[in-house]
Order: structure tokens, then C-alpha cells, then sequence
């Protein structure tokens, strides 16, 4: 005969699951993003984070990442010659293959240590996932979106070796923290070159606006035209002394070669 006398009564549990509620407060922590003024088409990639350290860095990043990414490629090659832009995005593209590469690193030696140590199931998160649907303007951004989902992959890996105590906890938090400042360094660098592109538009803005004015103030203070003279006046003009044939200059004007 089974005893039921321990047994759990049906539809209760001594935890409570989070439905969302931390979602909801990490949102409210979100740095928001004004894309009113973007008037490019966008990807919706819809996209599920797991683990607090992805959601977080996908919230504090990904979309000003986006605005800053939409400049460089959009609004920066109407404004400067196109070697310049491709430049700049050559090296944010070499940037985050490079990052990319860290992470599949990382994660190809997490994945090595649970196969070497009979784990199959990996741990699982009590928090709800984060669910969003990304805007991706370019290809830079949807690299930038995979970083991040790499991140979330290789966090849930490294917990599941520290429970199963294949690996210490100070060499997780380190592996985490490698992790993270990758992301983080790809989001400095779009923000460093976008400022850098538009303090270059401004200079040239300025440099434009400086050659207009000085053509401008030439032209305010050219020589008025001598009118001929009439007849009459010619007749006038006769009976006076005869001074000598002295190009006349009106006053203010600088001669240039003078």
C-alpha cells in the first residue's frame, strides 16, 4: 500500500514562480532608446535571454547600440566620403568577429567539460526568460544580437559545471566577467565611432560654412564700377586741371598684392 501521508497535495508547492516580475523591473531599468527618427526598415528578430547577465547586457547596450550603428551606416556616408565610413565599419566588423571567436571559445571548452563529465542535462533558470523582439538596421546589429545570445548560452553552461562541481566558483565569476566586458567593449566601440564620425561631419560643416563666408565678404567689398562719363560731362571735365590717370579704389578695400 503506497503512504500518501508526505506526499505533496496536488496543484501546491513550498516555491514560488516568477511570472515575470523580475522581467518587469529590469525593463523599467532599461536605457531607453528614441527611434522616432530612424526611417530606415528593421529586422524584428525575436529573440529569448535566459540568464540575468544577457538580459542585463542586452537591456544597458543593444538598443543605443542600434541608433549609434544607424548613424555610422546610414546618416554618416550621406555626409563624408564613403572611404571614410567603410573604414570605420571595417574595423567594428573585425571587432566583433574577433569577440565572436572569444565566445565560441568559451563555449566550445564549457560544452568539452560537460561531455568529459557525463552531463547532459544542463540547469535551468527560475526566472522567466526575457522575451523581445530586437531591431536589427544592419549587419553589424544582428552580429552584435548573437554576441549576446553567446553570452546567454555560455552562462547557463557555467552554472550547470559549478552545481556539478566540475568547476570552482571564483574560475566561473571570472569566465563570466571575460564574457561580459566583451559585449560591453563592442558597445564602447560603436558609441567611440559614431562620436568620431560626427565631430568629423561637424568640422566639415564648419569648414564649409568658414569658405562660404569668405566668399561672400570678397564679394561685399569688391570695387564699384566707374560709369562713363556723358557728353557734358566730358566737356566739364575738360576745362578742369588734368591729373594724372590714377585708378581710382573705393575706400576699405584691401589690394591684394598692394
Amino acid at each position: 500500500m503506497t503512504d500518501h501521508s508526505n506526499a505533496p497535495e496536488s496543484g501546491l508547492s513550498t516555491t514560488h514562480d516568477d511570472n515575470g516580475e523580475t522581467n518587469v523591473r529590469l525593463l523599467a531599468r532599461e536605457v531607453k532608446a528614441d527611434f522616432r527618427r530612424v526611417e530606415s526598415a528593421s529586422r524584428k528578430i525575436r529573440t529569448t535571454l535566459h540568464s540575468p547577465e544577457a538580459k542585463r547586457l542586452f537591456l544597458r547596450f543593444f538598443n543605443s547600440s542600434a541608433l549609434n550603428m544607424h548613424f555610422i551606416v546610414v546618416i554618416a556616408p550621406i555626409n563624408l566620403p564613403a572611404g571614410e565610413v567603410e573604414l570605420v565599419v571595417a574595423k567594428l566588423e573585425e571587432l566583433i568577429e574577433k569577440s565572436g571567436n572569444v565566445l565560441d571559445e568559451a563555449l566550445v571548452h564549457a560544452e568539452q567539460l560537460c561531455q568529459r563529465n557525463g552531463i547532459v542535462d544542463l540547469a535551468t533558470y527560475d526566472i522567466a526568460p526575457l522575451v523581445v523582439d530586437a531591431r536589427v538596421h544592419s549587419k553589424l546589429g544582428r552580429h552584435y544580437l548573437e554576441l549576446i545570445g553567446k553570452v546567454d548560452q555560455l552562462m547557463q553552461i557555467l552554472e550547470t559545471l559549478v552545481i556539478d562541481e566540475v568547476m570552482p566558483s571564483g574560475e566561473m565569476t571570472a569566465r563570466k566577467a571575460r564574457a561580459k566586458r566583451t559585449v560591453r567593449a563592442i558597445g564602447s566601440s560603436i558609441r567611440q565611432a559614431r562620436f568620431g564620425l560626427h565631430r568629423r561631419i561637424n568640422a566639415m560643416s564648419r569648414k564649409t560654412e568658414s569658405m562660404v563666408d569668405m566668399a561672400d565678404g570678397l564679394d561685399d567689398g569688391a570695387p564699384e564700377q566707374v560709369q562713363d562719363l556723358t557728353p557734358s560731362q566730358a566737356g566739364r571735365s575738360s576745362l578742369s586741371v588734368v591729373e594724372p590717370d590714377v585708378p581710382r579704389v573705393a575706400e576699405g578695400v584691401v589690394v591684394v598684392g598692394a
